[in-house]
């Protein structure tokens, strides 16, 4: 949304959950057909911080994701695991990483501790998605990178 900002650790989580989300997918020979922004649900930072502050087994908002895919009106079936389906999967990490741009580019600007270094490298994850064809990650190497990042579980 114009004018939203996020922090890093938002974007690492919306990041992985989609990624992760993806991955599955893929795996399973579908393709979500329109993987970006506008289908993505976000949970509001505001919602998140007005959280109580109980243990996470009472909090019942503790374990919701911190996005939700929405809108598979374009989604479609593949044999898993063919050639066409990893071309399938190539055009969804371009428009997965169309997403991480405007991700990245709506941070928040902090860089107190990795904050600076983890939009860095989602900025590097998203760059590669968006690259040349045959250069585009798979979501499960995608998901895999993400979860490598470090201090962004806040």
């Amino acid at each position: 949304e114009p004018g939203t900002s996020r922090t890093a650790a938002e974007i690492v989580a919306v990041a992985r959950g989609l990624a992760s989300a993806g991955a599955a997918l893929h795996a399973a020979g579908v393709m979500h057909g329109d993987l970006y922004a506008h289908n993505t649900l976000f949970r509001s930072a505001a919602v998140a911080t007005a959280l109580p502050r109980a243990p996470a087994a009472t909090t019942p908002h503790a374990n919701k994701p911190a996005a939700k895919l929405s809108d598979f009106g374009a989604a479609f079936f593949y044999p898993p695991g063919s050639s066409v389906g990893r071309e399938l999967e190539r055009t969804e990490a371009r428009a997965y990483g169309v997403m991480l741009e405007e991700m990245v580019g709506a941070h928040d600007g902090a860089t107190a501790g990795d904050a600076g270094l983890t939009v860095a490298a989602v900025a590097a994850i998203a760059a590669e998605c968006v690259g040349p064809r045959g250069g585009r990650p798979a979501f499960a190497d995608i998901a895999a990178a993400l979860a490598s990042l470090k201090g962004c579980e806040g």
